[in-house]
């Protein structure tokens, strides 16, 4: 990947705009890293107030060109993952996590909008047809895959 500079600062925003640039910079990475980082473990503590989806895409505002690039490689990771069937199989062994999970990654999927990475996987996911009686917060799963996919097409 192009080397990309993060936010600058000694902010919160700018430690953790840091911190997950130099993991989408890294060549060899595994789904698990990308499973913490969706799962909020890679954050430090701050409550409860903000999914981790959020906390990432305000990672990434860097600038035009930066965040064009660092959208790319952050699809093409997350078709990684999606490609692994989580809707199938857990990455943990506790439902509400795996659930947290599938509602991050498909916020994230809707946001960055990366149809040519995401749009296959997405579809795929919405065949296999796991999520149909799946929830978090009260909202369905399934309902998220559908704006997930849909926003590929924006």
């Amino acid at each position: 990947m192009k080397h990309v500079e993060p936010l600058q600062g000694n902010s919160f925003l700018a430690s953790i705009s840091r911190k997950f640039i130099d993991w989408l910079s890294k060549e060899t990475w595994t789904t698990q890293e990308l499973v913490d980082w969706l799962l909020g473990y890679e954050f430090p503590p701050i409550g409860d107030d903000d999914e981790p989806y959020i906390l990432i895409l305000q990672a990434i505002e860097v600038g035009k060109n930066g965040k064009r690039i660092l959208k790319d490689e952050l699809a093409k990771r997350m078709a990684e993952l999606i490609n692994k069937k989580p809707d199938v199989k857990g990455f943990s062994r506790h439902k509400i996590m795996n659930d947290k999970l599938l509602y991050n990654l498909l916020l994230l999927a809707a946001c960055i909008k990366r149809s040519r990475i995401l749009a296959r996987p997405l579809s795929n996911m919405r065949i296999r047809g796991k999520l149909s009686k799946r929830n978090y917060l009260a909202i369905s799963l399934s309902w998220r895959l559908d704006d997930a996919i849909s926003h590929q097409y924006e």
